[in-house]
């Protein structure tokens, strides 16, 4: 949760808890009441899973069912979006397709398309307004995730009658279809190569690097970050703070360009609504201003210009460094442009800043490439008063731009809130983002025009009425 000022995220599933119980005379945390609601949903979206499956529709009201031709439109689809759907099969480009109306489940979450969409308006960059040209076989599927909502996103978020104070963020679900090229043909789920399990299984999070933290240890005399872990810690900042670890630029250890992260001691809150953007690219006027120093912007520093957290980051927005800060104006100059990646100019943008700084790579220093922190792995690394973070080695680790890790750090203890194994931090995946897919449909390309080879969206039925009118007979028939 990106953007979204909170002191903690305290879920932990594997704790068990059914629901939090409030005590009178204790003080009442932001991180209870978002574990309350975790705990709600958690249950929720298992239930959904346990009753529907992993992925599922309703029957009558099936989202993002896969329709290429007439023949696709069953006696299914009602009469109004049969006509929607010949509609947008009439205008149908070369090499895309069609994704119906309605809702579908993914591991519990609610998707819902709220009516007839090309494949080509909602692609990743790779095929936006195009389709799928190359000839060959693809499998279809549904890309899930959750993103955050802030006021700087949906400014009726704000309580005009308060003054349009920032109150509480939300989340919302995302989706997106993509289409992958089959090294083979299939003509079914099942002869899928690879397997559809072994394909998410190469897309978990276990797979996207793992992460451990910690205070440097006081009794490291060197200071260079490598003590043995296990003497007081030194966290010395002066507030509690909530670290985001994220990455920039994904990629394998190794790759060239290298991967890298990025770092915010106040998890990217930071962040302020622009209201112009100059041509080049090179100066940015805010909406609003900082309401104090610490939330501010100074030469130096680095920042980022968002423009849609709906969108999974195919690669990473550039890093600036800020050159000139004018609080009068609220002009905000850079020295690399921030129009790289901006799809078009009505976009809602945001300038984010990130606390990263380059350091002495001998004492477990941050080396800077492009402005961001290149991943070192089996080394301590240091972020800044005392907090350090270490990327663990493995072969099949493959960092993705925007996943994170959130590191609570406490003045009252000099220490970072992180699992321990065997005494030592523990080493954890990526906290998010945490993505869910679903298989909608095997097609073929012949170049030119695609065609249905199989539907993979599965639909669950509701019990009719007279179904039930059947069981009140019997029921009343047995009393």
């Amino acid at each position: 949760m990106k953007n979204v000022d909170i002191s903690r995220d305290s879920f932990d599933a594997l704790q068990g808890f059914s629901r939090l119980v409030w005590q009178q005379g204790r003080p009442q945390l932001d991180a209870d009441l978002n574990e309350q609601s975790s705990i709600l949903l958690q249950t929720l979206r298992t239930m959904m899973t346990d009753l529907v499956g992993r992925f599922g529709g309703p029957v009558g009201l099936c989202g993002f069912r896969i329709v290429l031709t007439a023949a696709d439109l069953d006696e299914e689809f009602t009469q109004a979006d049969r006509k929607a759907l010949q509609s947008e099969l009439d205008g149908l480009a070369a090499g895309d397709l069609i994704l119906s109306k309605g809702r579908y489940y993914v591991d519990g979450l609610l998707c819902d398309n709220p009516g007839p969409l090309c494949y080509s308006q909602q692609a990743p960059h790779a095929h936006r307004n195009g389709g799928i040209h190359e000839a060959g076989s693809y499998l279809v599927y549904l890309d899930v995730w959750e993103h955050e909502v802030t006021a700087l996103d949906t400014a009726a978020i704000r309580e005009v009658a308060l003054g349009g104070v920032d109150t509480a963020a939300r989340m919302r679900v995302a989706w997106q279809v993509r289409a992958m090229a089959l090294q083979t043909k299939a003509a079914s789920f099942a002869s899928l190569n690879p397997k559809w399990d072994a394909l998410t299984a190469s897309w978990s999070r276990e797979r996207r690097g793992t992460l451990r933290a910690r205070a440097r240890p006081a009794d490291d005399g060197q200071g260079d970050g490598n003590g043995d872990g296990r003497g007081p810690r030194t966290y010395r900042g002066p507030e509690n703070q909530l670290y985001r670890v994220e990455i920039h630029r994904g990629g394998k250890a190794g790759d060239r360009p290298a991967p890298s992260f990025k770092f915010s001691r106040d998890n990217g809150v930071v962040a302020f609504a622009v209201a112009s953007l100059a041509d080049d690219g090179l100066s940015v006027t805010l909406a609003n201003w900082a309401r104090d120093d610490t939330m501010s912007l100074a030469t130096g520093q680095f920042v980022e210009l968002v423009h849609d957290e709906r969108t999974p980051r195919e690669h990473a927005p550039p890093l600036a460094r800020v050159l000139t800060v004018d609080p009068v104006t609220r002009t905000v100059t850079v020295d690399t442009a921030l129009t790289q990646h901006i799809p078009q100019r009505d976009a809602v943008l945001v300038l984010r800043r990130w606390d990263q700084r380059a350091g002495d790579p001998q004492k477990g220093g941050l080396q800077l490439a492009e402005n961001a922190a290149a991943i070192v792995e089996q080394q301590w690394l240091a972020l800044e008063d005392g907090i350090e973070i270490m990327f663990d080695q493995a072969d099949d680790h493959e960092y993705r731009s925007g996943d994170y890790w959130l590191i609570p750090a406490r003045v009252a203890t000099g220490d970072v809130l992180w699992p321990q194994r065997d005494d030592e931090p523990a080493a954890l995946p990526p906290h998010g983002i945490d993505h869910h897919y679903a298989p909608l449909a095997i097609v073929e390309s012949d170049g030119e025009k695609l065609s249905l080879v199989v539907p993979l969206t599965r639909r669950f039925g509701a019990r009719t009425l007279e179904s039930f009118a059947d069981d009140m007979f019997v029921y009343k028939g047995q009393v």
